[in-house]
């Protein structure tokens, strides 16, 4: 999908860019793990998700540390969820730049498949 593409891309370059210390990525599903596993980022991608099934799945991702954690909620609520994991896992520290990408379920598009897409990337300093 050329949106998830573009999304993953624009994840790993950001990072990149602004010198994050990690690459968030929660996913329900693992494929927004997946995507920016493509890239082959140079920093740590923790993919954080509340399924065990998709904790196995990512476990042979290249470059991903697949994490279970309950996090159901809006995206913001998701955001901190992850970060706070990344901080607990020593993988960020207070003042880090992190990138994080998401598909928020609320305006994303809808593929072919009835899954919705990887359409957000943020950038956050850890607190």
């Amino acid at each position: 999908n050329v949106i998830n593409n573009a999304v993953g891309l624009a994840a790993v370059t950001t990072a990149f860019n602004v010198k994050a210390r990690a690459i968030l990525v929660p996913t329900s599903t693992g494929r927004s793990a997946r995507l920016v596993s493509n890239f082959r980022p140079s920093l740590p991608i923790l993919a954080i998700t509340p399924y065990d099934w998709a904790v196995r799945k990512m476990s042979i991702y290249w470059g991903v540390q697949p994490v279970l954690r309950e996090g159901i909620g809006d995206v913001g609520f998701i955001v901190k969820g992850a970060i706070d994991e990344a901080k607990e896992r020593e993988v960020v520290r207070e003042g880090d730049i992190v990138v994080l990408t998401v598909g928020d379920p609320a305006t994303s598009v809808t593929l072919q498949d009835s899954q919705t897409c990887t359409n957000v990337v943020y950038v956050a300093q850890v607190r």
